[in-house]
């Protein structure tokens, strides 16, 4: 079993290939993977078929298993690895190294600055071009370099600036296609003696070329280039008369192969929204593809070397134990052509065998993708399958193809009448069979980002729930001993509360990670003594979150926080083996102490019970890169929770104080000085826009409202006006606030975009449109968020230049402070914390400022949702779509294992305020309304919630419309329809909506 894995932005494949192969039956006709076995008489020993001839190399099964697997490996590498050409991608990487270059030639000819626009007027200035003066002539800016031969760079192009130098003319072609040569106007880069032509001919051309490369003086960068060597051929060889009889089908005509290639070079023959994915195939972009060409070259040489390192190890082998070879002065007894991969019919076939699986899986791929893609649209389908197929693969194959076939027809010639013979008088040939099996893991990103959300809008739930309590009871029931005052005592019972659920949050999040990786893991039956009390009635639990078998031992494990039963207890239990978990995270000294010496000393007191920490569990099932991957999530949640916690307890527990804070921080984003953090080089009228977006219509109150954005930025300014910001301690915790609002502000507004045909990135690194369906699996890190900005229009009613502003800000935000201090480093700067703090401040008047916000959607940012709160009778009623965006991540998610029905559990508190929890159940009788009482996963405080002044006969009857609708159509509707029973639990009493 081979195992390979592919690293992308937020994401982690693991491929496993199993290969199968059949034994094989004798046979006088071989067949082994396409490979022909010699099995033939001493008439035909010339043959590849000639068993008795010990001096043809032979290839055994084992030689062509190795070979066939060489072909999966290297084309799975080449499926993940390499992927597909995006000609977008490799335009901007062409032009970064083409400025660069520029820059670099224009300093060493005596340039002395830095800036590109200089460095190619310089070149130009220096080395002009004298067909520069036919540029009218030969279709203006915007095509007389491609018309243009000597602005070519190819050997033609070469040849015509010399040959322009003696004629004094100008050769390219006219729009229609036509050749055309011009007489140049006088000139002094045409020069006056042999030399001096010759010179201009070649030196002149090729560093006018450069300083072209990169667009004009008033263009740099991104203006119009050169064509590369391949477009210029094909625009020379467009003049043939053959060829210029050629018409290509282009939208909806057929047009001439030259205007064809002119389309090419302007943009316009690629589909394209804007000038932001505008592809223009210069040398730039032929740069970029080259790029790409040679990243396909490395999966087709690795598989070239695996093959023929393998022959030359394995026939060196057998060559020594052939010869016998005892010492190194024996070493000349060696036969060469026994064991050098050199021109011989089993390196051939294997070469064969290894490029034309690497070839099938590749095309294999490049079919599917494109078809799941582009299912109906055959243009489309065709550029997804060339953009993705490994050229130089498929030209590593037809090379081995030539070199084999040499060989099968001399063997074929001679041995074809007698060996077809002999299969007819023999049993039927056998041919080995291969299957390769392959299965792609999930991304768990998607799991971990929904467990660690739901668990902080849980802690906030719990936070208020609990701040509401100690607000009433702080003054009624004041203890006579108050050391910590109930400030403390509220922060410590917060924390306490979730870090029990967030110990429950991970043993689901196991049991999740289990069933999404197929890996198989089972229950344990409940036990009285692990109960709480619940409605006056106890809760029974399983001792156990899951059981394991390893190395053929029951194991079960144990997380202490999940009741106050004592661990030593649990050996009564019918397991082999208990793992009681720790949660933490120790270097290796400490880990020794905490799990290896408790391990040995209960080993020899005869005890069943071990310790193991969490990591231990990561590296057994799924790897310790994944457990990696799930201490950044947790590492950020401690960071959003700690925040969360500190803002709303510790200093204001109250609401009025919250309000009050609120209202002080409104009115400094009001009166902020933004006009300090704007380019001069912004109009006065789009300086206006933002400032009547912003301030004027109240896009600011945002801040402070009830989104999640405004939570993280609130959390954060808090701390900073709380706290003395000092170089001597971590301030990571400040400003984590800050580095999380910008990237929730982003992807608020982005939502405003779905559905409307505009497309994004997802997941798994392709481009797809944003819908609704495919919400979940868009890729919602910043750097993706930003291009999705930049590559749409209609988002901002700014203009074009504020929108690069705009882009190029918030890339500045991500590479200098969001990436550094989110996950590697940690903020010992008091200086820093404040320039973040401004920066983002900033970011958020340039987001909402420059964003289109309708007024009906004030309440998506959170404002309205504000005001309402302010406001008793703007009541907010049951929403299906929010309940239905609540309920989607909880089903898909959650474990089904051991559950048999489902139960929305119904509640309400003393501010009107309804709130539905989805649990599963163990079991389903609908003669006894107890059965939603033996859960089996529930999700907690993560609450659909809404506020209206009504009954229960009410809320009950809007909370069972809600989930009949969702039952009809909702995203997973279907995986609802397995249970048993889908109920409504009030009170004491269920109402069941849907039966199986």
């Amino acid at each position: 079993m081979d195992k390979i894995t592919k690293n992308l932005p937020g994401k982690e494949e693991e491929t496993i290939i199993e290969s199968e192969i059949s034994s094989m039956q004798d046979q006088t006709f071989n067949v082994e993977y396409g490979n022909i076995l010699q099995t033939t008489s001493s008439k035909y020993s010339s043959s590849v078929f000639a068993e008795d001839d010990t001096s043809v190399i032979k290839a055994d099964k084992w030689d062509c298993l190795f070979a066939a697997s060489v072909g999966v490996l290297t084309g799975m590498m080449d499926v993940f690895w390499v992927g597909e050409l995006s000609l977008l991608n490799a335009q901007s990487w062409g032009q970064t190294q083409v400025n660069q270059f520029v820059v670099k030639v224009a300093q060493h000819e005596g340039y002395n600055k830095d800036g590109l626009e200089d460095a190619i007027r310089y070149l130009e200035e220096k080395y002009p071009n004298p067909s520069d003066k036919l540029t009218s002539d030969l279709g203006g800016t915007l095509q007389h370099h491609l018309r243009d031969f000597s602005h070519h760079t190819s050997p033609f192009g070469l040849i015509c600036s010399i040959i322009t130098q003696f004629t004094g003319e100008g050769y390219g072609t006219d729009t229609n296609g036509d050749l055309l040569h011009l007489v140049i106007p006088a000139s002094d880069s045409i020069g006056n003696t042999f030399e001096d032509k010759v010179f201009f001919g070649v030196v002149n051309w090729f560093f006018h070329l450069v300083s072209d490369m990169a667009g004009s003086s008033q263009s740099s960068g991104i203006g119009t280039g050169i064509p590369g060597p391949v477009l210029s051929m094909l625009k020379e060889a467009s003049t043939l008369p053959l060829i210029k009889k050629i018409m290509i089908n282009y939208k909806d005509e057929r047009i001439e192969f030259s205007k064809w290639i002119s389309k090419l070079f302007n943009g316009t023959a690629i589909p394209h929204e804007g000038l932001n994915d505008l592809v223009r195939i210069d040398l730039r972009t032929e740069i970029g593809i080259g790029k790409h060409l040679i990243k396909q070259t490395v999966p087709v040489i690795i598989n070239y070397c695996l093959v023929h390192g393998f022959y030359f190890i394995k026939r060196l082998l057998l060559e020594i134990k052939n010869k016998d070879i005892k010492s190194i002065r024996e070493i000349n007894r060696l036969e060469q052509r026994n064991f050098l991969p050199r021109h011989n019919r089993c390196i051939a076939r294997l070469v064969t065998i290894s490029s034309g699986t690497f070839t099938i899986i590749d095309i294999s791929d490049a079919l599917i993708r494109s078809y799941i893609n582009h299912p109906q649209d055959k243009a489309a389908f065709t550029k997804g399958v060339i953009l993705r197929i490994n050229f130089p693969g498929i030209a590593n194959f037809l090379v081995a193809i030539k070199n084999d076939a040499s060989y099968i027809a001399a063997d074929v010639k001679d041995a074809f009448q007698i060996k077809a013979q002999k299969v007819l008088d023999s049993r039927e040939a056998t041919i080995e069979s291969c299957s390769i099996e392959v299965e792609v893991a999930m991304d768990n990103s998607d799991l971990y980002q929904y467990t660690f959300d739901s668990l902080l809008k849980q802690i906030k739930e719990s936070k208020d729930a609990l701040s509401r309590r100690y607000d009433r009871e702080k003054t009624a029931l004041a203890p006579i001993f108050d050391l910590g005052d109930s400030d403390y005592s509220l922060y410590e019972s917060i924390v306490s509360v979730n870090e029990g659920r967030a110990v429950y949050a991970v043993e689901e999040l196991l049991i999740n990670l289990f069933e999404e990786n197929n890996i198989p893991y089972d229950t344990y039956p409940v036990d009285p003594k692990f109960s709480k009390m619940i409605r006056g009635e106890p809760w029974k639990f399983s001792p156990f979150s899951f059981v394991m078998m390893e190395d053929g031992r029951k194991v079960g494990y144990y997380f202490p926080s999940r009741s106050n039963y004592v661990s030593k207890n649990l050996e009564k239990y019918d397991v082999d083996c208990v793992k009681v978990v720790k949660m933490y995270n120790p270097d290796e000294l400490a880990y020794q102490d905490i799990i290896s010496v408790p391990n040995q000393i209960k080993e020899k007191r005869g005890s069943s019970i071990r310790l193991c920490t969490l990591k231990d569990i990561f590296d057994s099932y799924f790897g310790p890169e994944e457990f990696s991957a799930f201490m950044d999530y947790v590492n950020e949640f401690n960071e959003r929770a700690r925040c969360l916690i500190g803002y709303n307890t510790v200093i204001t527990p109250t609401d009025d104080a919250i309000e009050h804070f609120k209202e002080s921080v409104s009115d400094m984003l009001c009166k902020y000085p933004y006009r300090d953090f704007i380019p001069e080089d912004i109009f006065e009228s789009q300086v206006e826009i933002l400032y009547n977006n912003y301030i004027s219509r109240g896009l600011y109150k945002a801040m402070t409202g009830d989104a999640s954005f405004a939570d993280s930025f609130i959390s954060s300014e808090w701390l900073y006006r709380l706290n003395q910001v000092t170089n001597s301690l971590d301030q990571t915790g400040i400003v984590s606030g800050y580095l999380k609002s910008v990237e929730q502000l982003l992807f608020t507004v982005i939502q405003f975009s779905k559905d409307q045909g505009k497309k994004i990135r997802t997941r798994d690194n392709t481009i797809a449109e944003y819908t609704t369906d495919n919400e979940e699996r868009i890729d919602t890190t910043l750097g993706s968020l930003n291009a999705f900005i930049e590559s749409n229009s209609g988002i901002f009613n700014v203009s074009n230049f504020v929108k690069r502003h705009i882009v190029k800000t918030i890339d500045d935000w991500r590479d200098k402070h969001r990436n550094g201090y989110f996950h590697k480093e940690n903020l010992h700067n008091a200086e820093k914390v404040v320039e973040i703090r401004q920066e983002a401040i900033s970011l958020y008047f340039l987001i909402l400022g420059g964003c289109d916000v309708h007024d009906d959607q004030f309440w998506q940012l959170g404002i309205a949702a504000q005001e309402s709160h302010k406001l008793e009778s703007n009541i907010k009623e049951f929403q299906y779509q929010e309940f239905e965006k609540w309920l989607n991540p909880i089903l898909k998610h959650m474990s089904t294992k051991g559950a048999v029905a489902i139960s929305f559990n119904l509640y309400e508190d003393e501010s009107n305020r309804w709130s539905l929890q989805l649990t599963t159940t163990s079991r389903f009788d609908e003669n006894d309304n107890k059965w939603t009482w033996d859960e089996v996963f529930s999700s907690g405080r993560d609450y659909y919630s809404w506020q209206f002044d009504c009954t229960w006969e009410e809320a009950l009857a809007q909370s069972v419309e809600g989930v009949k609708k969702y039952l009809e159509g909702g995203t997973y509707s279907d995986k609802l329809k397995k249970y048993s029973a889908v109920g409504i639990s009030h009170r004491d009493c269920v109402k069941v909506v849907n039966k199986e």
